[in-house]
């Protein structure tokens, strides 16, 4: 029986064979699309995906440029003066490819590089806020230290009372605002921006929330914990600044003045 089988496959194959190109494509049409339907399926899937990631990044990098145009409008309305500015802000879209996730994210591996611009304490941010900031790079890829690092320190400002403090990591995914008096106005609620001083973060980028604060007129300074708008844990992708004008590039026309002068500029603050 199975020989039979095999002569008339055989016999079919070669009647196939000498069939005209024209009948092998009719005879063969149908079949070809039931068998590769759920080939041509998953590719166009996997395409629709690809546009989507594209449509997503370019969504994203818009929100951000907006962002950043946004908190230039409001301070342009401001009378604060020797503040860094950003002019036609140059983002370059960057994809988290390691992240230190013993004690929170202290550190993110990005796949930008050198290569790509990227330079020691360039600001690292989405369209919610502050990430952190570029602490090494090679040919290969960038280091970010994020908010949540101890060692990261963040000029900042309420942005209701203009209070200025020092954002740093305290516990757990929740900052600190140091420095702020106690007799200071600061409530739940309030937003915390970036100040523009240090030259690093430009002013008026998103770092969080007020949670509760602790004034004690016994203290000096009052206990004031700050919620972050951006959750990094659950980012993919992030953007780098690079071409922001720094805080000290604006100063030096002043500071040579005052060079003239022969007035002494403190190269270092005094803490009260």
């Amino acid at each position: 029986m199975q020989r039979y089988i095999f002569i008339s496959i055989a016999i079919v194959g070669l009647i196939f064979f000498f069939l005209p190109a024209s009948l092998k494509l009719t005879a063969t049409k149908y079949p070809r699309i039931v068998l590769l339907f759920p080939l041509e399926s998953m590719n166009k899937f996997l395409v629709d995906i690809s546009l989507h990631k594209k449509d997503y990044r370019y969504y994203q990098e818009l929100a951000t440029r907006l962002t950043l145009e946004n908190n230039q409008l409001q301070e342009s309305y401001r009378t604060v003066t020797d503040k860094p500015k950003i002019k036609n802000a140059e983002l370059v879209s960057a994809r988290i490819i390691a992240r230190d996730n013993e004690t929170g994210v202290r550190y993110l591996t990005i796949d930008k590089s050198i290569k790509d611009n990227i330079q020691v304490n360039m600001p690292v941010l989405v369209a919610q806020g502050v990430i952190g900031k570029i602490i090494e790079t090679n040919q290969l890829y960038s280091i970010v230290e994020t908010e949540l690092s101890p060692f990261l320190k963040i000029s900042a400002v309420n942005l209701r009372t203009q209070v200025v403090g020092v954002v740093e990591y305290s516990h757990l995914s929740v900052l600190r605002f140091k420095y702020a008096f106690s007799e200071s106005d600061i409530q739940p609620g309030d937003t915390i921006i970036t100040s523009g001083l240090g030259g690093i973060f430009p002013r008026g980028l998103l770092i969080g929330t007020v949670l509760k604060n602790e004034p004690d007129p016994t203290r000096y300074f009052q206990t004031v914990e700050i919620k972050p708008t951006v959750n990094i844990n659950t980012l993919d992708e992030v953007f780098v600044l690079t071409n922001k004008i720094s805080l000290y590039q604006e100063l030096t026309p002043k500071m040579n003045v005052l060079e003239n002068l022969q007035i002494k500029v403190p190269t270092q603050p005094r803490i009260r």
